[in-house]
């Protein structure tokens, strides 16, 4: 889940919230690993068995996207 710093405080509250319940979704699968451990194919099917629409499986990979990028920061 986003915390606090710089970064996440450019987000409006409700990209934060979309992240956060796009996270719930897939935290039980890989809430325990690193971003950069993941590979696109196991991405590919957490977004195909957990996104429930077009929106959720953008905020999924958007999320993903953006935890690595905090994480290099």
């Amino acid at each position: 889940m986003f915390k606090s710093g710089k970064k996440c405080e450019k987000l409006s509250n409700s990209k934060r919230t979309a992240y956060n319940i796009a996270y719930k979704k897939i935290e039980n699968d890989i809430g325990y690993r690193d971003i950069d451990t993941l590979n696109m194919a196991e991405l590919q099917q957490l977004v195909d068995d957990k996104g429930t629409s077009y929106y959720t499986k953008r905020d999924i990979i958007l999320d993903s996207i953006a935890n690595y990028s905090f994480m290099l920061t």
